[in-house]
């Protein structure tokens, strides 16, 4: 398998990326002073899919001490909501409090949530999600194989940013990189 590396510079592209990079931290925020306001915390589990239209998912809260909140329920060490009735509150706490999805917000302008590469020597694929990455005004992402090329089934959206060599992308974060070392920013 090959790298296959694309960008945009597209100016609605880029806002919307920085739009749900910077609502992504705020609800992060969100989560984090809600968790401890409910007793828990201060992890959070997230579900991630490869799938299309499948947003990461906050789907249970660690538990502390021997704290049980209202509406949840201890499951393997951690917690999630009751079911039934009795866990409704906490099934609408969980729904006002989804992380932001990037690759998500970008689904929308383009660029496919993961390509499928097909598994050596057995039946099945991989789901492989793209790096992406902001620049000097300009989104990078680079998928394992070409999105929207498996015979998988499922990989059916292919990329409708610029095409770019894989030397550029690497060069791009490397450049990022050197400039969040000089502004003290640990990438």
């Amino acid at each position: 398998m090959s790298e296959h590396v694309y960008a945009t510079s597209d100016p609605t592209i880029v806002a919307a990326y920085r739009r749900a990079v910077a609502d992504r931290a705020e609800m992060g925020k969100r989560i984090a002073a809600d968790v401890k306001a409910l007793g828990a915390g201060p992890r959070v589990f997230v579900r991630t899919s490869g799938f299309s239209g499948i947003p990461t998912q906050l789907t249970a809260i660690e538990q502390q001490g021997d704290h049980v909140p209202d509406g949840w329920r201890v499951v393997r060490g951690n917690l999630e909501p009751r079911r039934g009735k009795p866990g409704e509150s906490a099934r609408e706490w969980l729904a006002n409090h989804q992380p932001v999805d990037v690759r998500d917000a970008m689904e929308k302008h383009g660029l496919p949530r993961a390509c499928w590469l097909p598994r050596d020597r057995e039946f099945g694929w991989t789901i492989s999600q793209c790096r992406l990455f902001e620049h000097d005004g300009t989104l990078w992402a680079s998928y394992a194989a070409e999105p929207g090329t498996s015979d998988s089934g499922f990989d059916t959206e292919r990329c409708s940013w610029e095409s770019r060599k894989l030397s550029e992308f690497y060069a791009a974060r490397e450049a990022m990189e050197a400039a969040e070392q000089v502004a003290g920013v640990a990438a």
